[in-house]
Formats: C-alpha cells, structure tokens, sequence
C-alpha cells in the first residue's frame, strides 16, 4: 500500500506522469504502479495466492526496470 500511496501522490504533485527525469517508458511503468499496487493488495486480502504471485512479479519488473534505468539508461531517480 505504501507502494500506492507513493505514487499516487508523485502523480497529485507532478500530474499523471510526473518523472520528467525519466524516458516516457518509465514515466509510465511508475504511474501505472499506483494502481498496480492497489489490485497487489486487494488481491492479497481477497485471493491470497493470486496476489502473492503478482506482487513477486510486479517487484521483479520494478527492480529489474529501476536497475536498468540506472545502469542502463544513467537515470538518476529522485528518492
């Protein structure tokens, strides 16, 4: 949920896709989490092994898209 929340309000603060950092593939992999997020968690308190399956595969793609835009592409994401 914290995951949610840190989006939705980059997206309050910035609009919908408030990474001007970032290329537009990232900006909006990033916005998409808050709501991505928000299913992980209904899912974990509904379905439980529906969102233990999603919430491994939505942290995959996160850290392997943060390592890249680092690494990869030199983003300097803004903590």
């Amino acid at each position: 949920m914290i995951g949610c929340i840190n989006h939705a309000a980059d997206i309050v603060n910035g609009g919908p896709f408030p990474y001007t950092f970032a290329p537009f593939g990232f900006n909006a992999f990033w916005t998409a989490l808050s709501v991505i997020d928000l299913i992980v968690v209904v899912l974990l308190i509904t379905k439980l092994s529906a969102g233990l399956v999603l919430a491994a595969i939505v942290m995959v793609l996160d850290v392997t898209l943060n390592s890249y835009a680092i690494y990869g592409v030199g983003v300097k994401l803004a903590f």
